[in-house]
């Protein structure tokens, strides 16, 4: 028995040995620790000194720590110390001098989250109800927050199995975000004997209306017409063309060859069937046939029809064979172009524009007619100084400005070429500060996307789907922007099913519509993969390239303005969005929120310098005095492998207003 106790009290003492040798190895290493620190403009008043009497202990305890700060806006900025014998003094200057402004999505926290020692000190205002914490075992939450946010935290330390430290709670409630309303309990107001269902199922059966088309001898229903007939309507006829042979090169209507530099009248639409006789098509404009040209350079020669305005197009339609010689006899032989304007189908007896309408005005350009006031008081005053003393100015000026969504766009207009972390920062404040407002969240979008915010953009986009608002806009700048390949194809699905539950056929609808089924085609191309992985893909196949693309949104649905087109020959249109001009879109806009304006280059004709500029003709159909916002997305080779997207915002706000909206130049 005696060998068996000395063997016991020898491996006792080896076990010592050994935890001694191994504290003395861990005291050797130094121990990391991790802070994230919630720096949104939510945040400020919360008096870091109560999160800093949890921490003091903490820091207090090391004898040599590594210890990383995470300050978290609308970007993530890392930051390292070393604390020896408890001195974290410099970590400490560093956080009394946060400054407090603009979003903190909780998605930038869970990228920097480490197992262990990690303490995060936030509010608990999301942004929308899927922005949450993603904890990691053994993080701690330091918050002094109340309410909802407190329970929101408090359930996420239980979940992911975290620990919850309530600080002295604030005197005052964190005001709510999206994801966090401050709500009361109340009754249904029914009496007893009343059943309320708790879900009630609509199923709905569309008969879709059947596709009309034009013809030699009028618009027929196209199940009924026994021939091939190919047309163009007012959305595939761009206003920034300077002439409609543009609209029939490069393979527009089928079967139609309008080479570079020819005039529409000179379009083959088959094989040349003589050598010394006329192979060109008839044009034929509101029933009237125009001159025809001869490609034997005969005596009729060449004729033009490149009086007529593209504005004023609604349709153009092909038609070929018995469809073309029924009506026109021997001149249709090679094909005719049946061009409607604008005028012939909207005209009436009591209300039609004059004849002449449908030619082009002397539309040439003059820069110092388009020459406005430059920006606002707000963005010269913080625009002529350097950019530390014109951040602390606007920090000054928010005191008092807080409630205007007009400061946070013209703030942030003034540092976005001169810093655009900070530009980013303070338009975000709109997504937190108007989150019930889809119009002010559409604006913060813009203004992110343009800022190169992308991680925080996908957050305000993934917000609008909790709020009232058509959700094809956002969900092609999250597919756009999404890195995870599966998110990407669910965001997909999303959007094809946005494409098919559009409603209505007015001019806002088919251009809405439209503007969703090129993205989806161009994310098919660009993700071949997504073909066999999601239904009804072949419905989205040979996506069209285009020289550029251009995607012009606007936050106000109903807003009147001027969209101005400026071409490479200078020679301007203007796209009138108005009551005057345009009343049922405005109308349909209200009904639908689609606000979407979409402009394809091609051909060589489009090769040059484009300026865009916009108006703004009425106030602002807004309660809160929120600003006309646009965001433009702009494609460079468009649909093809060297596609490049940038993003460019600008906002409107006083009547007269005129902004520049962009320079492109198609290559």
């Amino acid at each position: 028995m005696i060998p068996f106790r000395k063997s016991c009290r020898g491996q006792a003492i080896a076990w010592l040995l050994l935890l001694a040798w191994g504290a003395a190895a861990q005291s050797g290493s130094p121990k990391k620790i991790t802070i994230c620190w919630d720096a949104s403009a939510s945040m400020e008043g919360n008096e870091p000194v109560y999160a800093f009497r949890y921490l003091e202990p903490v820091l207090a305890s090391c004898a040599d720590c590594e210890v990383e700060l995470v300050t978290i806006g609308t970007s993530a900025v890392k930051n390292s110390y070393v604390v020896q014998d408890g001195d974290w003094t410099e970590l400490k200057k560093d956080l009394e001098a946060i400054t407090y402004d603009g979003i903190a999505p909780y998605a930038l926290f869970n990228e920097h989250l480490q197992p262990g020692a990690t303490y995060i000190y936030t509010d608990g205002v999301q942004l929308h109800p899927n922005d949450r914490l993603l904890l990691e075992k053994g993080n701690t939450i330091l918050s002094r927050s109340t309410g909802e946010a407190q329970q929101f935290l408090e359930r996420t330390a239980l979940v992911y199995r975290g620990n919850y430290i309530q600080l002295k709670p604030l005197a005052r409630a964190i005001r709510p975000g999206a994801g966090n309303p401050e709500t009361r309990e109340t009754g249904t107001g029914f009496g007893q004997g009343v059943i309320a269902l708790e879900e009630v199922e609509v199923n709905e059966t569309r008969r879709e209306a059947a596709e009309k088309v034009r013809t030699g001898t009028g618009t027929r229903d196209s199940r009924r017409v026994g021939v091939a007939v190919s047309s163009l309507d007012d959305e595939d006829v761009s206003e920034i063309q300077t002439d409609i042979s543009q609209s029939l090169q490069g393979g527009r209507l089928t079967g139609v060859n309008v080479g570079p530099g020819q005039d529409a009248t000179q379009f083959t639409s088959r094989t040349n069937l003589t050598m010394l006789g006329n192979n060109y098509g008839l044009v034929v404009v509101d029933g009237t046939p125009l001159a025809q040209s001869n490609s034997s350079g005969g005596v009729a020669g060449s004729q033009r029809a490149n009086f007529i305005d593209p504005a004023n197009i609604a349709d153009i339609t092909v038609l070929k064979g018995l469809a073309a010689t029924n009506m026109y006899g021997e001149a249709g032989r090679n094909g005719v172009l049946l061009i409607t304007t604008k005028n012939a189908v909207y005209g009436t007896a009591d209300n039609r524009q004059n004849a002449d309408a449908l030619r082009l005005r002397n539309n040439v350009y003059d820069a110092r007619e388009t020459t406005g006031p430059t920006g606002s008081a707000i963005s010269r005053s913080l625009s002529g100084i350097p950019v530390a003393p014109a951040y602390r100015r606007y920090l000054e000026l928010r005191k008092s400005r807080d409630a205007d969504p007009g400061f946070y766009l013209d703030a942030s207009a003034a540092f976005r070429d001169r810093d655009p972390v900070l530009s980013s920062r303070i338009v975000s404040n709109l997504a937190e500060r108007m989150s019930d407002r889809p119009a002010a969240v559409s604006a913060a979008l813009y203004g992110l996307l343009a800022s190169g915010s992308h991680e925080a953009a996908i957050v305000v986009a993934e917000s609008l789907a909790s709020v009232p608002s058509p959700a094809g806009s956002a969900l092609v700048s999250r597919a756009l922007l999404a890195k995870d390949k599966q998110e990407k194809a669910a965001l997909v699905r999303q959007l094809i099913k946005a494409h098919r539950q559009v409603q209505g056929t007015g001019e806002a609808a088919r251009e809405y519509r439209t503007f969703l089924q090129r993205e989806i085609q161009n994310l098919f191309r660009a993700n071949p993969e997504f073909a066999g992985m999601i239904p009804g893909a072949y419905d989205y196949e040979n996506c069209p390239t285009y020289r550029a693309r251009l995607v012009i949104e606007w936050n106000l649905p109903g807003a009147e303005f001027n969209l101005q087109s400026v071409n490479p020959q200078q020679r301007f249109y203007d796209w009138e969005h108005s009551q005057l001009a345009a009343p049922e879109r405005l109308r349909e806009e209200h009904q639908t929120g689609y606000t979407v304006k979409t402009f394809d280059f091609y051909g060589a004709d489009s090769a040059g310098e484009w300026l865009f500029n916009v108006e703004l003709l009425s106030d602002p159909p807004s309660p809160d005095n929120l600003p006309l916002v646009f965001g433009c997305r702009i494609y460079e080779n468009f649909g093809m492998a060297s596609q490049t997207v940038s993003y460019q915002t600008v906002h409107l706000g006083r009547v007269g207003e005129k902004q520049q909206l962009l320079r492109l130049f198609v290559k």
